[in-house]
């Protein structure tokens, strides 16, 4: 890798005195690499919260335990005209399949956060299949920052 790397790099640099067009040169070559544009645009986060699925037992999720992975992208949805929680959160796979809620200890921030359109995302940090039905699903709750 480390030897295409240079390779290519020499070819931006051979018989280009002027500073002006080796930065040009440079920054192609960065782009081409990756090293530049989208791919180097990622945003940080950083992570507010970890916890179980509140009502996990309940809902789809329990029934679709081994499709469940690590890192697997969750949809939020705050839903303020809830009748039981005026701050409940849902827990959604991309494919709509209903989990559960965010436990309501853990909910009230990321629902003020949801309302208000801040960047949240959430994915599933651990799944474990032999634990009670309540802690079976760990979710973590990420900012983009």
């Amino acid at each position: 890798m480390r030897r295409k790397i240079a390779e290519r790099f020499a070819h931006y640099c051979v018989d280009d005195p002027s500073r002006r067009q080796f930065g040009r040169r440079l920054l192609g070559f960065f782009a081409g690499i990756g090293l530049l544009g989208r791919e180097t645009a990622r945003q940080k986060s950083i992570m507010m919260n970890t916890f179980s699925i509140a009502g996990f037992q309940f809902h789809d999720g329990i029934l679709h335990l081994g499709e469940l992975r690590e890192e697997q992208p969750l949809f939020l949805a705050a839903e303020p005209d809830n009748p039981h929680d005026e701050f409940a959160v849902k827990i959604l796979t991309l494919d709509g399949l209903d989990l559960g809620y965010v436990p309501r200890s853990d909910n009230k921030a990321i629902s003020r956060l949801l309302i208000a359109g801040l960047p949240l995302s959430a994915q599933i940090a651990a799944v474990h299949p032999d634990a009670v039905s309540w802690q079976q699903v760990q979710v973590k709750v990420l900012m983009s920052v």
